[in-house]
């Protein structure tokens, strides 16, 4: 819900017009920025008004921009991705006919906004960029560090964390140098980002713990909303699921306090996979149920997917294989409908495990091969282990030890270079399943696989004594001892 006040549309379409009759950039930009708070807080019934106000008067080129402009920010809410790339390509090109250079970045950001949601990163990164280049050009440093936090993000989704920080710590500089403290804690909480994927979870917690103190201060409850929910999910990847639900609740209640609709589903998604990490399975359900209604209300059909994704792992957990496979369903149907390719992969990796503790193998087979294929040459490190893992299994209960090794050795490998805590848990998994195998009868065949995933294993990495293969190798003793 818009925490915009009643009556505030009318003044909004009275700004419009008079910024668009004279001309004024910092009207036109101050009407935009209402806008785009809109769309973000989902008050959709807002921007259609707005737009349904541009289309009955004849436009100049400059209006013709904003109607575009707003329309396509509408249509990515919507999720027609190809439709709003469109329209903000057609915005972006009308206000390059203009003075409106302000106009002109604010539609390349909200382009490059676009092929982020779209997993188009690399393209992201070259919008945003010219964005900066805009920026530089007119003077603009606070506009140029909203880019680089973009920037930031760009990078972020491919992995490149160094790229990422560095963008991330040139935003942080600007803000501090402009004194707008506010934004320079939106910088912090991207380094948080990075050093959460890394594994550096205490260096991650004081980035938003510095973030979460600024907002307080700055009374930014929305701010502060985004970084409980951060918080709690470094506290849910170390494992300390009590200290991620407290995040979380506070999260929720002060989202309930704004009337955020939107932050309190996303509150409560996070809640249901800390409950489930709890093995409190039927509150885990209910809050997935809570967060899904709230998302198809708003029509937020990726975040209901998510949902719909998190309520599948539990079902699998609770041994209710038929309703997890309805969820799942449910939910890559919506993936592919979107073309969230990121998401289409994690959906997939988590039905096909779905399968491997019911031992359908050819199903598991089936989805981590579309899995493979979707995730290509992307940077999507994690699944891509997991799935080398699950199809190291398939070769291994196929009787091909040769394929198995070289499946599990790609899927540490993989692994390792992304962070030593997705390496280690590859490790484990492999580790148990050698067990598992060992405990059924095929003692021969797993002191072969051992064997060989080590020797491949260490190839790849090409360090013999890499933390990797001296924690594969101990794994491996104790397994079989």
């Amino acid at each position: 819900m818009s925490d915009l006040t009643p009556g505030i549309d009318e003044y909004l379409i009275e700004r419009l017009y008079t910024g668009l009759a004279s001309g004024e950039p910092a009207t036109l930009h101050l009407w935009r920025q209402s806008l785009g708070k809109a769309l973000e807080n989902w008050n959709l019934g807002l921007v259609q008004r707005l737009l349904m106000e541009l289309r009955r008067h004849d436009l100049n080129v400059l209006g013709q921009a904003h109607l575009r402009m707003g329309r396509g920010g509408l249509l990515a809410k919507q999720h027609y991705w190809n439709d709003a790339l469109e329209e903000m390509k057609k915005a972006e090109n009308l206000f390059a006919k203009t003075d409106d250079h302000l106009g002109r970045c604010w539609t390349l950001l909200s382009l490059g906004n676009l092929y982020d949601d779209f997993g188009d990163w690399k393209q992201a990164a070259r919008v945003y960029q010219e964005v900066i280049t805009l920026y530089q050009k007119m003077g603009d440093q606070y506009g140029e560090a909203q880019a680089l936090v973009n920037l930031g993000t760009a990078f972020y989704n491919q992995s490149n964390w160094k790229e990422a920080a560095e963008a991330y710590q040139r935003s942080l500089d600007i803000f501090v140098e402009v004194n707008d403290i506010s934004s320079a804690a939106m910088s912090l909480s991207g380094l948080g980002h990075i050093l959460t994927e890394l594994g550096e979870y205490e260096q991650a917690t004081e980035c938003y713990e510095a973030s979460l103190e600024i907002f307080a201060e700055e009374k930014n409850v929305s701010g502060e909303v985004s970084t409980l929910n951060n918080l709690g999910r470094v506290h849910d990847n170390a494992g300390k699921m009590d200290q991620a639900m407290e995040m979380y609740q506070q999260s929720l209640e002060k989202a309930a306090v704004q009337g955020d609709l939107h932050s309190q589903a996303i509150a409560l998604d996070n809640m249901g996979v800390s409950l489930s990490g709890l093995k409190r399975y039927e509150e885990s359900k209910a809050a997935h149920k809570r967060s899904l209604a709230i998302f198809r209300e708003l029509g937020d059909r990726s975040s209901a997917s998510a949902s719909l994704n998190h309520l599948g792992l539990v079902s699998t957990k609770t041994e209710e294989y038929e309703q997890a496979e309805n969820y799942f369903t449910e939910s890559l149907v919506i993936k592919r409908d979107l073309g969230d390719q990121r998401g289409l992969v994690s959906v997939l990796i988590n039905f096909a495990e779905m399968h491997l503790v019911q031992q359908h193998w050819e199903d598991m087979f089936r989805l981590c091969s579309e899995a493979i294929e979707v995730i290509g040459n992307q940077p999507f490190h994690e699944p891509l282990a997991i799935a080398s893992f699950l199809m190291g299994i398939w070769h291994f209960k196929s009787g091909d030890i040769e394929a198995a090794a070289r499946q599990f050795a790609q899927a540490i490998a993989i692994a390792w270079n992304f962070n030593s805590v997705l390496g280690q848990r590859i490790n484990r998994s492999i580790a148990r399943h050698i067990k598992t195998m060992s405990q059924i009868g095929k003692n021969n065949n797993t002191l072969e696989l051992a064997e060989a995933i080590t020797e491949r294993a260490q190839r790849l990495i090409e360090d013999q004594h890499s933390p990797a293969i001296d924690n594969l190798k101990s794994l491996l003793m104790d397994e079989q001892s």
